[in-house]
């Protein structure tokens, strides 16, 4: 049992295709080192992905969500102090270069 259990989580986590929507995905201690990851594969077509699903499991979240989103179209670097949701956002924006404003 351990071992179905150990050896699918290593699988999962080693398939960009496989974490996004996985428990390894979910329950990462790092959320932005997996974007990180993701786009050093050239996944970008799946950091939306995990990025939308990491939001919808923090609900109401909207508001700093969009405060990562904005600091980044800013230029300021990634916000610190413990807000790993707004940090995700940020990056999920640099990384899929949604810092230019499309207005």
């Amino acid at each position: 049992m351990v071992r179905e259990a150990v050896l699918s989580w290593f699988t999962e986590a080693s398939d960009p295709d496989s974490i996004v929507g996985s428990r390894a995905g979910d329950y990462t201690g790092n959320p932005v080192a997996l974007l990180e990851w993701l786009a050093s594969r050239g996944r970008i077509d799946l950091i939306h992905r995990y990025a939308e699903r990491y939001q919808g499991r923090h609900p109401g979240s909207e508001q700093r969500w969009a405060a990562g989103v904005a600091a980044a179209r800013a230029g300021h670097p990634c916000p610190l102090g413990g807000d790993t949701l707004a940090q995700v956002a940020w990056s999920t924006a640099v990384l899929t270069d949604q810092t230019r404003d499309s207005s």
